[in-house]
């Protein structure tokens, strides 16, 4: 599926007033972690905490930033974490907005504050389903892990 068939099915979802965040889940599973950039035997750049400070992503490497997953993430986030949003007040009615929020992020983002119940979230998982796919070289950035659990 490529980006512009994903956004049409995220329209759908976003439209639905019963659609769920496995419905999203769902969809984003779906999308591609294959870089279609980087030749076949790059080498793969994992990185977290990096910032802005990404002048090691190349058309010569491969990375997550290359994938279509990580294209529609990246370029609907807002939309992304409004349906997250949207659904999370829908079945909480009675939640205040920044538990909403901070529900709506996590889902989206992971949650690492408590260590005994670290979650992925929806950018976690693809970056897992990434790395899994990889095969060769690998190359790890860590950036700043100053408030890492």
């Amino acid at each position: 599926m490529d980006i512009n068939e994903a956004l049409k099915k995220f329209k759908k979802i976003s439209d639905n007033p019963n659609s769920t965040l496995d419905d999203l889940s769902e969809l984003i599973n779906q999308l591609s972690v294959v870089d279609e950039i980087a030749p076949k035997n790059a080498v793969t750049h994992l990185y977290t905490k990096v910032g802005e400070n990404k002048e090691f992503i190349t058309n010569s490497v491969r990375a997550l930033d290359h994938t279509q997953a990580y294209e529609f993430l990246d370029k609907f986030d807002d939309d992304i974490i409004d349906f997250i949003s949207n659904v999370i007040r829908r079945d909480n009615y009675n939640m205040s907005e920044k538990d909403i929020n901070k529900m709506a992020l996590d889902f989206l983002y992971g949650n690492f504050e408590n260590k005994n119940n670290i979650t992925k979230g929806l950018w976690g998982e693809v970056s897992e389903k990434f790395a899994h796919n990889t095969s060769g070289k690998l190359v790890c950035h860590i950036g700043d892990t100053n408030d890492a659990p």
